[in-house]
């Protein structure tokens, strides 16, 4: 019994070595780690196995840490039982490094399996449950399983809102997930809700003219826009972006919230503003060589779109094969981004 909640112990405090907050969080809510616990010639194998994963974790080598991760989850099972809420953190830690390598359909089998374990133990509306139903949400958003992505969204945040030491930084990532995920499925008006709840939420974190607010302003006018609101989207539109010009960077989601501006200004007609907002996101994007290929079709198609409705066929044109050149560095020719960048050239 004395070596089961030793290796238990050890399990839990090499759980917390690894570089992923929301696991840390998890674990450190389980047990607390007696340092007075000597180390079997078990933990000091699971030991060497997390420090072995935590490694290829850093360089993103989930290939290969996934096999050390199911080593340890074999131990786990064998001296702590199946429904051991370590356990369970181990099944969510495999369930998340499946997702960040691109498998969602394999990840959601270890992440369910999580969640079960810890509603048996926990309850249904324990705030342990807090990481691994927003790792689910994450999961279903990325197999395009929006409906139960918004539930175990709202499970999360109802669980947040029972708390008596409410975490403003999870709610505010909650509201901003669950307001696009209505957005996807036409529900404008929760949509608006979560935005409207969120951004107070966002101003207390981080100051009213912080970037995330402007993130926040923005999205709400996407939706004005997509109400037919066009007088207040625009207004929007531009009081995002004057915040998000008080801060030197211009990143990815500077240049996604200029195209976005640069699209209403088009369909507006307002043709010679739409095109310097447009090149100005584009002179953005150019710069950033890290930026995935859908965001740099997107940007230099629209416009070369717009090139091509002032007529200059011939700029459209040029843009248009510059940006399969710079997909070309990337990618395979029959990847749907260059169909994207080609704007119907070919």
């Amino acid at each position: 019994m004395i070596i089961r909640r030793v290796r238990a112990i050890h399990l839990q405090s090499l759980c917390l070595a690894l570089n992923l907050v929301w696991l840390a969080g998890a674990i450190g809510q389980t047990n607390p780690i007696l340092k007075s616990a000597e180390e079997s010639p078990a933990a000091s194998e699971i030991d060497q196995l997390f420090k072995r994963a935590n490694e290829l974790y850093a360089k993103k080598d989930y290939d290969a840490a996934l096999p050390l991760l199911k080593r340890i989850l074999s131990r786990a099972e064998n001296d702590l039982g199946p429904d051991d809420p370590q356990v369970a953190d181990v099944l969510m830690m495999i369930g998340h490094f499946y997702r960040l390598k691109g498998d969602s359909t394999r990840s959601l089998p270890y992440l369910k399996r999580s969640l079960g374990i810890k509603e048996k133990v926990f309850g249904k509306d324990s705030s342990e449950l807090t990481n691994i139903l927003m790792n689910l949400s994450l999961t279903c958003q990325a197999e395009q399983l929006n409906t139960a992505a918004i539930e175990y969204n709202e499970r999360c945040l109802a669980i947040q809102d029972k708390r008596t030491d409410r975490d403003d930084e999870t709610a505010n990532s909650l509201l901003n997930s669950l307001a696009a995920l209505y957005r996807s499925q036409g529900n404008h008006r929760k949509a608006l809700a979560a935005l409207q709840r969120d951004q107070p939420i966002a101003e207390r974190l981080f100051g009213k003219e912080s970037v995330e607010v402007a993130n926040c302003i923005h999205q709400t006018a996407l939706i004005y826009e997509e109400l037919g609101d066009y007088v207040k989207a625009q207004s929007l539109f531009e009081l995002g972006l004057r915040i998000r010009q008080m801060h030197p960077a211009e990143d990815k989601q500077f240049a996604i919230c200029l195209r976005d501006f640069a699209t209403f200004l088009r369909d507006r007609g307002d043709l010679t503003n739409a095109l310097a907002v447009s090149q100005r996101a584009a002179a953005i994007v150019e710069k950033l060589p890290e930026i995935d290929d859908a965001t740099v079709a997107g940007i230099l198609g629209g416009l070369a779109h717009l090139y091509q409705d002032l007529g200059n066929f011939a700029s459209a044109l040029g843009l248009s094969e510059r940006c399969v050149v710079m997909l070309e560095k990337r990618q395979k020719p029959e990847d749907g981004s260059f169909a994207l960048a080609l704007g119907g050239w070919t």
